[in-house]
């Protein structure tokens, strides 16, 4: 399966990062930027389905990078998510804009609100299955202690054997007939 395409363009590697966590579970592959004029080059040769650009860049202004890419007709449909330390007032301007973001995030913002709102403009869908990831279940011992399931396969047989109780077959009651007891 192809992988989808991200466009990050943050100057930030902790929200770089917090973004690749967030949609790498998704099949994203998140390209990351932080110069904005190199950003709208790669968004047109590229073709993700969704930027994340933050406002804040080194050497550039992330409101216009937004506007180039709102312009371009190689960009213009693909969802941009905006995201800005400044607080929710710097946005209420370039909200009005023709050439406004799809999104807006302030930071610092959470995973699960970004995938809110990564969700409402590509459909993330369901997580990939995590290769190597292996359910466990904790078991009761005989001697009321608890291990789990990779504890015990890596117990050496020999020091397991105090720990099992062989089973029992469980006693039949016939319930159909009341059971007649002397008081």
């Amino acid at each position: 399966m192809d992988k989808r395409r991200a466009l990050c363009i943050e100057g930030e590697s902790d929200s770089a990062t917090l973004i690749i966590q967030a949609l790498e579970p998704f099949g994203f592959e998140v390209e990351m930027l932080d110069d904005g004029n190199e950003g709208i080059a790669r968004a047109k040769e590229y073709a993700p389905e969704i930027i994340i650009l933050c406002v804040e860049l080194p050497g550039a202004n992330g409101f216009s990078v937004c506007n180039k890419l709102k312009k371009a007709v190689e960009t213009r449909a693909i969802p941009v998510i905006l995201t800005s330390d400044a607080g929710p007032d710097a946005f209420e301007s370039h909200r009005r804009l023709k050439t406004h973001a799809d999104e807006y995030l302030v930071k610092p913002f959470s995973i699960e609100e970004f995938v809110e709102k990564a969700d409402a403009l590509v459909g993330l869908g369901a997580p990939a299955a995590t290769e190597g990831v292996v359910e466990t279940e904790e078991l009761s011992l005989a001697d009321g202690e608890y291990m789990m399931e990779e504890e015990i396969a890596a117990e050496p047989a020999g020091e397991l054997e105090d720990h099992i109780v062989p089973f029992e077959e469980p006693v039949a009651y016939d319930v159909s007939e009341p059971i007649e007891t002397e008081i």
